[in-house]
C-alpha cells in the first residue's frame, strides 16, 4: 500500500469506520458527525473508496431507501505503518521497547521477531 496524505476530514471519517464493528452508510456517519453535511460525507466516502481504503460491504436500508454499507479495506495499523518511513517506524519501535515495562508484551514481541526471522530464512 502506498502512503496517502489524507485530509483532516478524510481521517475523521476513516476513524469512524475503523472504530465501528459493523459496516456503515453515509447516513450512519451523518448521525455520528452532525457537523458534516451528507454531501460532504458522500464525497469523502467516494474518494476513500476510489483510493481502496473503503469497500462496499453490503447493501442495506436507510429508512426505506436502499444504500451502500461500507467497511475499511485496510486496518488502521496497516495504514499508519504505510505512512511512516522505515526509519520512523524503527524509531517508533525502539521507543516502544525502551519505554515498555510489561515483560509479557516484550516476550511476545521477541517471539514474533524470532518467528519472522525463521520465515525469512526459509
Amino acid at each position: 500500500m502506498k502512503p496517502l496524505n489524507l485530509t483532516k476530514r478524510e481521517r475523521q471519517i476513516m476513524n469512524i469506520f475503523w472504530n465501528s464493528d459493523k459496516p456503515l452508510s453515509a447516513n450512519d456517519i451523518a448521525v455520528q458527525q452532525q457537523d458534516l453535511s451528507k454531501n460532504t460525507i458522500q464525497a469523502v466516502v467516494r474518494k476513500l473508496k476510489n483510493h481502496d481504503l473503503l469497500k462496499v460491504a453490503d447493501i442495506g436500508y436507510s429508512g426505506t431507501v436502499l444504500t451502500r454499507l461500507y467497511s475499511p479495506n485496510v486496518t488502521q495499523e496497516d495504514f499508519l505503518a504505510a505512512e511512516l518511513s522505515d526509519q520512523s517506524l524503527l524509531n517508533l519501535i525502539t521507543n516502544f521497547i525502551e519505554t515498555n515495562k510489561d515483560i509479557d508484551t516484550l516476550n511476545n514481541l521477541e517471539k514474533m521477531i524470532i518467528e519472522r526471522q525463521g520465515e525469512l530464512k526459509k
